[in-house]
């Protein structure tokens, strides 16, 4: 596999309503959908959907949803492997209100266990060129020790506080953190400040992803700020940082340089905001290049 994903895997069921219901109101959603969530899971079946020959590595339970999850995998063309650590997986209910697209999101993380260390011995572990981290997994440590050994790079996904996120930050190659992440690790820093803090903590380039207001990268001297992309309509912001991630790693895994790899991850995260549930479906290549051509960016 080129890239391999280790990380919390998540059931979703999107529904959008014309308001955020009051206590004890009965309301009927306008429209549905269930997906496999969670930042790495999601990021892994984008990266696949573009040709990306990729694996997952992630808990799930002994119930219904863990087998939504398997045939949601096998679909999307990801090797997954699902070690059932627990009774009930992890799902999460999102209300997305139509009018002015803001979300209220319920997460039930189930009753999981962490991954068993003897799950870094499936074939083809060490051979993966991009290994992907969202930090929630302690074995993700170990797991991004052998890829860098084996020539191997490691990307890091940081979306919220962590207890002890400098382990992996350490062993990262390429971290991208989200803006809430950042006011919780660095809160007397500005955003520019923060970036490079953490570059100097070991990963060669940092990105501080800021949803519609673009992003801070750091790949060596100042910290720059990177443009989002606007799609005109925003109907959900659900997942549009898991795209971003599987669509930076399917560029950079192709050759792309950063500053266009980031380009097309901006378009492709844009896209997924036009629909429910944040799924653009299958991404054309084509379609991002011209859209990045388009667009003016720091490149």
């Amino acid at each position: 596999m080129r890239l391999l994903g280790i990380g919390h895997v998540v059931l979703d069921h999107s529904m959008l309503v014309e308001k955020m219901p009051t206590t004890d109101s009965k309301n009927v959603a306008l429209d549905g959908r269930e997906l496999v969530g969670g930042p790495v899971a999601r990021a892994c079946i984008t990266a696949a959907r573009l040709g990306v020959e990729t694996a997952f590595l992630g808990a799930v339970g002994q119930d219904f949803a863990a087998n939504v999850i398997e045939d949601s995998f096998k679909q999307e063309g990801v090797v997954a492997h699902l070690p059932r650590t627990g009774h009930r997986s992890a799902r999460a209910a999102l209300l997305v209100e139509r009018q002015q697209g803001r979300r209220t999101v319920v997460l039930d993380r189930g009753d999981l266990a962490e991954l068993p260390g003897d799950t870094l011995e499936m074939p083809g572990f060490s051979t993966c060129e991009l290994l992907l981290l969202d930090g929630k997994e302690p074995l993700g440590i170990e797991a991004a020790k052998r890829v860098r050994a084996a020539g191997g790079r490691v990307m890091l996904d940081l979306g919220s506080a962590r207890s002890d996120p400098l382990p992996f930050i350490q062993v990262a190659d390429m971290l991208v953190a989200s803006k809430a992440f950042m006011l919780d690790f660095a809160p007397d820093s500005d955003m520019l400040e923060g970036a490079r803090r953490l570059r100097d903590l070991g990963p060669r380039l940092v990105v501080i992803t800021l949803g519609a207001g673009g992003a801070i990268v750091n790949q060596g001297g100042e910290s720059i700020w990177f443009p989002s992309w606007n799609p005109g309509e925003i109907r959900d912001t659900t997942g549009a940082g898991d795209v971003y991630h599987g669509v930076l790693a399917w560029a950079l895994l192709k050759g792309e340089e950063t500053g266009r790899a980031l380009a097309l991850a901006a378009v492709a995260a844009g896209l997924c905001c036009r629909v429910l549930g944040g799924d653009p479906g299958l991404l054309d290549p084509g379609e991002l290049d011209r859209l990045v051509a388009e667009g003016s960016w720091p490149i």
